[in-house]
């Protein structure tokens, strides 16, 4: 505690580790590592009533913007957001961006299974929509014939690499127009010898 007239150290008057604030500028609360810029040690709890965000985390840097790990394996990090605004649940280790999608889950067994439930008392279910616009997102266009709205891809590792076994594609089949978006599924398998699928039947 520093006043205009003396300089106390809490440490000076209890023997634990409270709070530490370093002339670089870094702080430790709780027993944390004081390497740490900004280290909280036990059980957290944020609370805002605003319009604003609760919590914000802003990466300038290279590094991750946003980390969750495993204190049994601590390079194991099971959540991560990188930089990038890329998602990895399980080993990012792996992914380094060859999955092609900015959301992966990577697990062993079923730890890489992703559920879906719908409680309603209704038919409807759980599903998974895609969309598919041109333009921008700020601006989008209409799609034209042909267009992939959306695709399931299904890869395997062939000792040095992953490729595609099989894919599912549902294509515009056909000029789309105000409430008019004809569609087609389109079934593609790899044949032997073969790295890449090809159509199969529509």
């Amino acid at each position: 505690i520093y006043t205009n007239r003396y300089t106390l150290s809490l440490h000076d008057a209890l023997p634990i580790s409270f709070t530490t604030l370093t002339s670089t500028g870094n702080a430790t609360l709780g027993d944390a590592e004081a390497t740490d810029t900004h280290a909280l040690k036990g059980a957290t709890t944020l609370l805002a009533n605003s319009a604003s965000a609760a919590l914000t985390v802003t990466q300038t840097g290279a590094g991750n913007a946003f980390v969750v790990e495993d204190s049994a394996s601590p390079d194991s990090t099971p959540f991560v957001i990188d930089a990038s605004g890329n998602v990895v649940i399980g080993s990012p280790s792996i992914f380094s961006g060859v999955l092609g999608s900015p959301f992966h889950v990577i697990g062993d067994g079923g730890a890489a299974n992703i559920t879906q439930m719908r409680f309603t008392d209704n038919a409807s279910g759980p599903g998974i929509v895609t969309y598919k616009a041109r333009g921008t997102k700020a601006t989008p266009t209409i799609v034209q014939s042909g267009d992939v709205c959306g695709l399931i891809t299904f890869r395997g590792y062939d000792g040095s690499g992953f490729f595609s076994g099989a894919q599912i594609n549902a294509e515009v089949d056909g000029t789309p127009g105000a409430n008019d978006m004809p569609g087609r599924l389109v079934f593609l398998t790899t044949a032997d010898g073969a790295s890449s699928p090809t159509e199969k039947f529509r």
